[in-house]
């Protein structure tokens, strides 16, 4: 599975050299990272992430479109939740991640046919982030790392005067997650499979002149409770699981074309 990521920054480096249009993007979004034990949300995070990332797309036959989308991203958000014995607890968590995707694009009508244009897409991508609780008080914080392989699915339409809107669903097909327990006096750091579900996802962008383009976007991630894992800790064992969770993004972007 490690050759997935690594190809994706592979074509990272080797499309824009080849890609027709070349175009660096940088915005913020509005995060949320919720869990839950059943119907008890358990905690919530909120906050502001930024980002910067590079876009290659290439026509190599007529009416298919692919591209590549690179970004990292970073911030800090606000977490209330609470700790393993149930207490109420606030702190910060800091994310810093990466994403690369990997998309193909099937226009119906070519631009000569009207102003008007329905499409099908479908992705691939890796996105990889660190989860880093903070200490605060008497409490301290952890790090989790995941790493998600995921594809979408959905349609697109471009209208005329430079509007165009995407949206579909998506899945994970590989998930990985290793929470930092040696920290807190654990023996090991165990590795946790969430069970992937279905999200979606939906975008809308305006071409401002043929340098710039301003969007917006909604996407998501949906995970089932994972499997329960054995750790060992102060001679004693214990079972550890990640808890359902639910994860959305409402962003903004700026793109500016070579």
């Amino acid at each position: 599975m490690h050759r997935f990521p690594a190809g994706l920054l592979l074509l990272s480096a080797l499309l824009p050299a080849q890609a027709e249009q070349l175009m660096v993007t940088f915005g913020s979004e509005y995060f949320s990272w919720r869990e839950y034990a059943g119907d008890s949300k358990l905690l919530e995070e909120t906050g502001l992430r930024h980002f910067a990332g590079l876009e290659a797309e290439s026509t190599p036959a007529a009416n298919w479109v692919y591209g590549l989308r690179s970004r990292l991203y970073l911030g800090r958000v606000a977490y209330d939740g609470q700790t393993q014995s149930g207490t109420p607890h606030t702190t910060d968590t800091d994310y810093l991640g990466w994403m690369a995707e990997l998309d193909f694009t099937h226009h119906f009508l070519t631009s000569t046919a009207g102003p008007h244009a329905w499409g099908i897409t479908f992705s691939f991508g890796y996105d990889s982030w660190l989860r880093s609780l903070r200490d605060k008080g008497n409490v301290y914080g952890y790090d989790e790392r995941y790493d998600v392989g995921y594809g979408r699915l959905g349609a697109t339409y471009s209208g005329n005067h430079g509007w165009s809107v995407q949206g579909g669903v998506k899945l994970p097909f590989y998930t990985s997650e290793t929470v930092g327990l040696t920290r807190l006096g654990f023996d090991s750091d165990p590795t946790l499979k969430p069970k992937p579900d279905y999200s979606l996802y939906a975008s809308v962008s305006y071409r401002l002149n043929p340098r710039w383009n301003l969007g917006g976007y909604y996407d998501s991630y949906r995970f089932r409770q994972s499997d329960s894992e054995l750790v060992t800790g102060g001679g004693s064992l214990y079972s550890v699981h990640q808890p359902k969770s639910q994860q959305d993004t409402l962003g903004f972007y700026l793109n500016y074309r070579f």
